[in-house]
């Protein structure tokens, strides 16, 4: 069977490929629709044939995909789909099927928790393969007139919204085959963060799910529930080892819910990457536990470059409210031993959690000046559907939208409180940004990595990148009657 992997078209820089599916102005992210090319290598072992279109990567419209779509005559056809993407995502579909005689096959959070709602809006829909779809597509393939068979797939039955069998996690990640990085171009992906001459860069998840249950994480919730499952340090290896010696690979990113759920593992891939000499340069995604000297000193020697913390706000009463269950005293700690390591930091924080107000959010600034990361994402606190944190602010009437765009934590903002509106939230995330990045002890830190870190030629050029999207961010606030900073 022909199957065809769509990543479709978002207009503005948007991509839907990670755990937060968001636009970014700058246009500087780029992951790759790695779930799409695990379910294509699984699909291709079964004897399909497959092609994989990733639209944002490849900055591809409509008449463009199409058309190359139909000179491949798929009979099934797979499209990613998130949150803030939802309605661009029904926009193709409703013109795949008007083009195409194929089944249309929907994947994503977003349609794996609110199924029986988007099967019975959309009747473009055919098929949802539901959660942790890798094997699932390859089985739909085989069971396309009788989906009820297959495991994991939501669907009609005599015109109502019906669910097949649950399908449970994979138990043994090592049985799946490498991603279909073939069915891509590498050098398409990559992030401002990344060293500039280390490409090309990969994505690599060596875990899935979490051992921790923050209320507001969506894969944890709704693709990967029950426990963590690890593939073996051998895969982890093996796997960089081939993206670099087949594909040039020099950069990796591990794309873990929590890359370092077990400081044990961990250190014994850094040993195992020590002793192969893989030579390669790598990031990941981390919460503060755990963190020491040692620990971030032996990342550093195995070649970790970047560190990604989930901080999230500066008050400790907002922390406790999602269950993050971390302490603002070891933030501090974890971040000066990461700086001291030789290691880029990187701060995540949300602001418009239940109980911001103004102050609470000049509180986080003041936190995250402490901090002194290399760079931080400011975002507007996003419930995502199927998460627990999702039902709280339904259930006390703070989510407000007109589309589901309006998800998207960086251009849109859903949560409105009596004291806080959703515009004012968005107005609070520029003026983050520009309090950190135009801070004179920031600019301090920029000029000393551009002349005393490693990857001086990255630094450089990120700091034009960031020069560029502050002008961005004051074009904006001069064109909007009535800005001024809080």
């Amino acid at each position: 069977m022909r199957i065809a992997f769509v990543d479709g078209p978002w207009p503005g820089h948007g991509h839907r490929t990670q755990r937060w599916a968001h636009k970014n102005p700058g246009g500087n992210i780029n992951p790759p629709p790695l779930f799409q090319m695990y379910a294509a290598a699984v699909c291709r072992r079964e004897g399909h044939e497959v092609r994989l279109w990733d639209c944002p990567a490849r900055e591809m419209g409509y008449p463009e995909l199409l058309a190359e779509l139909a000179a491949f005559r798929p009979e099934l056809v797979v499209v990613n789909s998130s949150t803030p993407s939802f309605d661009h995502d029904l926009t193709l579909i409703r013109q795949i099927k008007a083009a195409l005689d194929a089944v249309v096959a929907i994947v994503g959070p977003h349609v794996t928790a609110l199924a029986e709602q988007v099967l019975s809006g959309h009747p473009e829909i055919d098929l949802i393969a539901l959660g942790e779809y890798d094997e699932t597509i390859a089985d739909l393939a085989a069971n396309l007139s009788s989906p009820q068979r297959v495991r994991g797939v939501a669907f009609r039955e005599n015109g109502q919204p019906a669910r097949s069998e649950a399908r449970p996690p994979i138990a043994d990640l090592d049985s799946l085959p490498h991603p279909t990085w073939d069915l891509v171009d590498i050098n398409l992906y990559w992030e401002s963060m990344f060293p500039k001459r280390k490409r090309p860069a990969a994505t690599i998840m060596s875990s899935r799910g979490c051992n921790f249950r923050c209320s507001f994480c969506l894969y944890p919730q709704v693709l990967f529930p029950g426990k963590l499952r690890m593939r073996s340090l051998e895969s982890v290896a093996g796997e960089i080892e081939w993206l670099r010696d087949d594909y040039g690979a020099r950069f990796f990113y591990f794309e873990d819910d929590n890359f370092t759920a077990s400081w044990q593992r961990l250190e014994e891939l850094c040993e195992l990457m020590i002793e192969r000499r893989l030579g390669v340069t790598w990031g990941c995604l981390s919460r503060i536990d755990g963190v020491t000297r040692e620990r971030v000193q032996l990342m550093r020697r195995a070649g970790c470059f970047l560190i990604k913390y989930g901080v999230e706000s500066g008050v400790q009463g907002h922390i406790d409210h999602i269950e993050k269950k971390i302490k603002l005293d070891k933030v501090i700690q974890a971040f000066r031993l990461t700086r001291q390591a030789g290691i880029y930091t990187h701060a995540t924080v949300m602001l418009g959690l239940p109980g911001e107000t103004f102050e609470t959010i000049k509180t986080t600034r003041s936190f995250v000046r402490k901090l002194a990361p290399d760079s931080v994402q400011f975002s507007i606190c996003t419930p995502f559907p199927g998460t627990k944190f999702w039902d709280e602010c339904v259930a006390n009437g703070w989510v407000e939208y007109e589309r589901w765009e309006d998800f998207d934590g960086v251009c849109g903002g859903v949560l409105s409180y009596p004291h806080l509106h959703r515009t004012a939230m968005r107005k609070a995330v520029e003026d983050s940004y520009l309090d950190y990045y135009s801070s004179p002890a920031h600019i301090s830190l920029r000029l000393r990595s551009m002349v005393l870190g490693p990857e001086r030629l990255s630094q450089v050029e990120r700091s034009f990148w960031l020069l560029k999207r502050l002008m961005m961010v004051l074009k904006g606030r001069v064109l909007r009657p009535g800005a001024s900073p809080r």
